[in-house]
Formats: structure tokens, C-alpha cells, sequence
């Protein structure tokens, strides 16, 4: 079997489990699949970051054997660590850098990956990534870059009704 098509294979499966677990977690609850084959202890937040960590599989992503399809089954693990705590300003730096630096299917790749995390991202991560932003060329900009302004933007701006109270008490 081709080393891609292991790859793939191994994010889908990944995925699965990602997601078993961030639902139980979000539940409070064993993931199904856990239950089912009596590892209700084992499989849990704590030990798939652990796991995680260990084999570096954010390596495995977004290390030196890229593939766009790859990085396009990414979203449930990125979006799990960031919910975990696990994706820090370098994992997302080396993103950057990966968009910035390589083939422009990667760019396009990384940069869908970064207006989805954009949409659950608290304010620290989102300032990051518009300082990224402020650092490029304007000739670099892209339909993506401004769709991750646009949703950084979104996310950081006070909501109408915040506005419309603090005019109120104005």
C-alpha cells in the first residue's frame, strides 16, 4: 500500500476516534466506540493528547511529507487540540509557514484549515494570526488571506447588540 494512501487512511481513522472522544468530552461521557470495546478508562481527552504527543502526529500532518489531501482531513484534530489547549502559537506558526512558504496547494490547504480554526478561536490565537497577516505584502494577500481577515475580524468585533449597549451608556 502506497505511503499516501496509509496516510489517508490513517486520518480518517484518527478522525474517527477525535471525534468519539471530543463528543464524550463535550458530554461528559465515554466515547461510544470506548464502550463498546470495554476501554471506557483508556480512551479519553487526556490520553489521546498523550498519545498524540508522543507520536507526534501533528508532525505526521504538517511535517516534511506534506500532502494536501492529507492536511484537508486535519480539521478534527486541529480543532480537538485547540479545544484540548494543545495547539500553541507554534504549531501554528509552522502552518503559517507552510503557507506562506510552499506550493500553492498547500497554501490553499493550510489556509482553509486557518479560517476553520478562526471560527472557534478565543482572542490571543486570533491576534496571532492577524499579526501573520499584517506581516504579508499586500501583493500576497488572496481570496483565503481576506476570508481569514474577515472571519478574525468578525470574531474580535463586539456584536451588535454589544455596540448598541455601549452606545446606550454612552
Amino acid at each position: 500500500m502506497p505511503v499516501l494512501e496509509k496516510k489517508l487512511q490513517g486520518a480518517t481513522l484518527l478522525t474517527l476516534k477525535v471525534g468519539s472522544v471530543a463528543s464524550a468530552t463535550r458530554h461528559q461521557q465515554q466515547p461510544l466506540s470506548a464502550m463498546a470495546s470495554g476501554l471506557k478508562k483508556w480512551l479519553t481527552a487526556e490520553t489521546l493528547i498523550k498519545w498524540l504527543r508522543e507520536k507526534q502526529i501533528f508532525q505526521v500532518f504538517f511535517g516534511t511529507s506534506l500532502h494536501p489531501e492529507v492536511i484537508k482531513k486535519s480539521f478534527a484534530l486541529l480543532d480537538f487540540l485547540y479545544q484540548q489547549g494543545d495547539l500553541t502559537e507554534r504549531e501554528l506558526s509552522k502552518m503559517w509557514l507552510i503557507a506562506t512558504k510552499k506550493h500553492e496547494a498547500f497554501r490553499v490547504s493550510i489556509m482553509r484549515a486557518l479560517i476553520f480554526l478562526a471560527t472557534r478561536m478565543a482572542a490571543k490565537e486570533l491576534t496571532f494570526l492577524f499579526g501573520k497577516l499584517q506581516s504579508m505584502q499586500l501583493r500576497e494577500h488572496d481570496k483565503f488571506s481576506l476570508v481569514l481577515v474577515k472571519n478574525i475580524a468578525k470574531a474580535l468585533a463586539p456584536t451588535q447588540k454589544e455596540s448598541d449597549k455601549s452606545t446606550v451608556s454612552a
